[in-house]
C-alpha cells in the first residue's frame, strides 16, 4: 500500500502517537471522499481471498477505530465468552472499542457461520 501511495505522489508519515497518515492528514488509504487527495486515496478496495475452513466460526469486519485499540484475539475471546445471542456480537465489539478509549470512528459487523 505504501508503494501505491508513493507512486501516486503521496507520502506516509507517522504521528507522535504512532498512527500513520497519508499526506500527514488522512488516516486511511482507501476511502470515498477527501477530494484534495483523490489521486492518492483510492476508492478501489483492497480484497483478500481467504478460504473458509470447517473450524472458522465467524467473520468480524470492523473499522480502524476498533483495531486501533483491540487485538483480534481479544475480540474473538470476548465474543466467545460473553455473547450468547448472535444479534449482540457487533454491539459487543463496538462497546469494547469505545470502552478501550477509541477516538476514531467505530463500526463492526459479526457474521457467524453455522452448519445449519
Amino acid at each position: 500500500e505504501r508503494a501505491r501511495i508513493e507512486r501516486a505522489g503521496g507520502t506516509l508519515t507517522q504521528t507522535r502517537d504512532g498512527k500513520w497518515r497519508v499526506n500527514g492528514r488522512v488516516a486511511v488509504s482507501r476511502a470515498f471522499g477527501d477530494k484534495p487527495d483523490a489521486n492518492i486515496v483510492s476508492p478501489t478496495p483492497s480484497i483478500v481471498h481467504y478460504p473458509l475452513r470447517r473450524i472458522d466460526e465467524m467473520l468480524v469486519i470492523a473499522t480502524d477505530g476498533v483495531w486501533d485499540v483491540l487485538k483480534p484475539s481479544t475480540v474473538v475471546e470476548n465474543l466467545h465468552n460473553t455473547v450468547k445471542h448472535f444479534d449482540y456480537g457487533a454491539k459487543r465489539v463496538v462497546c469494547d472499542a469505545f470502552n478501550a478509549g477509541s477516538t476514531d470512528n467505530i463500526g463492526a459487523a459479526v457474521i457467524y457461520f453455522t452448519d445449519a
